[in-house]
Order: C-alpha cells, then structure tokens, then sequence
C-alpha cells in the first residue's frame, strides 16, 4: 500500500490510481453485463447499481486530489466532521422506514446496526472530533445541508417519476410499500452516494494559487482522528458491502449485485489506506511539508 500511494517513480503518477481506475472500469463492465443479458427491465437492480457506480466517483476525484494537494493535516478536523454529519443524517432516513410500519421489530439485524451507527457517529464526533449538538451549528455546516436537501428532493422526484410517470417501471413489491416510507428509503441511498462529496466540494473551492504557501506538521492529535474516522466508515461499509449481501444472498441479491458491492467496498478500503498513509507521512512525495489548502476556506463557513 506504501508503493501504491508514492508510486514506483517516487511521484505515485504511475500507481497511485492502478487501483481504483481498474475497479471503476470493471463495474461498468458489470453493469454493461446486466443490461445486456437481462430478458426484462429490473428497475430496482438497475437503479441500485447506478447508486453504486455514483458512489465511487467522490472516492475517485478524493483521491486523484489528495495526491496532488500537498496538505493532508487540514482535512482532519474539519472535513471529516462533514463526512460523519452525513452518516448521521444517512443512519437517521435508514432508521425512518421500519418506524414507517405498523409491525416494527425492535430486534430486527439491519434497525440494530443503523442504530449502532447512529450512536458510534454521535460519539465520534463529540468525543473526538469535539463537535457542538445544537441545530444551529449543524444548518452552519453548508455543504451538508445543501447536499441532504438536493438527496431529498431528488428521492422526491424519482418516487414521484416511478408512480405517476414511469408506472411501468415499478418494482414488483411497490404496492406493498406507502409512498413516504418509499421516498425516506430512496432519500437515505441518495445521502449515501454524496457522503463524501463535502470532502471533494471543500477541496476543489479552496483550490487557489495561494495554496503553496506555509508547511504544517500532523500533529499526533490529527492523526489518531484519521485512524478513528476510517475505523468507522470501514466498519460501516464492511456491514453494508460485505455481511449485510452476504447475509441476504439467497432471498434479495444475486452475483451482480455481490460484485457490485465488492467493487466499490475495495475501492473505499484503498482510499482509506491511501488516506492514512498520506497524513502519517510527514512529508509530501516530493519531499515538500505539509500545507494548509484548507485553513482559510474553513473561515467561509463561520
């Protein structure tokens, strides 16, 4: 993973993207293999591997400008904290449906793990990231607000698109659920395609001339929260991209579906170590320090 992240040039030009750029071009190879050998339209598998393929390019652009921002120190606090905001607000629209029905199980596998998310994203950021609870300081959070709002009001429109527009693209079990409880589940994958846009989105703002200027070292402080951070989000996606398919493969996923999973669960976990990588390297592959892209972006959000 060392080679991978500094490449066999000392530059990271020839590796660092081996990785990810094989995995993207193997899903769309899946999914070009699904429309072409399906004898009928699947409307929930073709919109599940769409979901899936947008998943992967935050993840593609995050990692092509990571490498090429010579700051790593000042995604730490602030960025990371955007990301976990929208965990939370993804394990809150996933915890709305089963409340939705009228015989909710308490014990059900998948509400346990959404609540357990929920929890873990709660502490994290108050207990590591010192995050302050107040509605006010989460509407300050521009780039979650806007990316939930336009998640909702898509999942909105693509309910409204497959009931009244496109009723002969309804999935087979669509009358078995009520339009909200169908437009929160919608919501809440869209949330998850986006969860980590706020990272790209700070990253491509702040991008300036003025961004070479004064070197940061990474504190030991900055460094654990990294490690924590993706503790989590590996944990997360491990249940969503592993156990959960694994677990339901005989009733609601098919071969397609696993390696579509597989795919893009890879693809986080070779960012991840990228990530961690790039912050407890003290130095920049060309052997400059640490700069801060992001400290005087962080001032437009106060």
């Amino acid at each position: 993973m060392a080679n991978l992240a500094i490449g066999d040039d000392g530059s990271g030009t020839k590796t660092n993207m081996l990785v990810p750029g094989i995995l993207t071009l193997s899903l769309v190879g899946v999914i070009g293999y699904h429309y072409s050998t399906q004898e009928s339209y699947d409307h929930a598998m073709c919109h599940f591997l769409a979901i899936i393929l947008l998943q992967m390019f935050p993840l593609l652009a995050l990692k092509m400008k990571i490498y090429h921002c010579g700051d790593r120190l000042s995604l730490v606090p602030r960025v990371l904290v955007k990301t976990l905001l929208m965990h939370v607000v993804l394990a809150l629209l996933r915890l709305c449906p089963p409340f939705l029905k009228s015989n909710w199980n308490f014990y059900d596998v998948q509400m346990a793990m959404d609540v357990s998310a929920l929890v873990a994203c709660v502490f994290i950021l108050w207990k590591v990231f010192g995050f302050q609870f107040r509605l006010r300081t989460f509407l300050d959070e521009r780039e979650v607000r806007n990316l939930c709002v336009m998640a909702m009001l898509a999942a909105v429109a693509t309910e409204v698109a497959v009931t009244y527009i496109l009723p002969n693209q309804r999935p087979a079990d669509w009358q078995d659920k009520g339009f909200l409880k169908k437009c929160v589940f919608t919501a809440a994958n869209y949330v998850d395609v986006v969860a980590f846009m706020p990272v790209v989105l700070k990253l491509y703002e702040i991008e300036r001339e003025d961004d070479l200027s004064i070197g940061t070292q990474v504190p030991q402080e900055a460094r654990g929260q990294v490690l924590i951070f993706f503790a989590f989000v590996c944990g997360f996606y491990s249940w969503d991209d592993v156990i959960d398919p694994i677990r339901n493969y005989d009733s609601s996923y098919d071969v397609v579906a696993m390696m579509a999973h597989a795919a893009h669960f890879v693809l986080l976990a070779d960012f991840a170590f990228f990530f961690t990588l790039q912050v407890w390297n003290p130095s920049s592959a060309k052997g400059e320090q640490l700069q801060g892209l992001l400290e005087q972006g962080f001032e437009q959000d106060d």
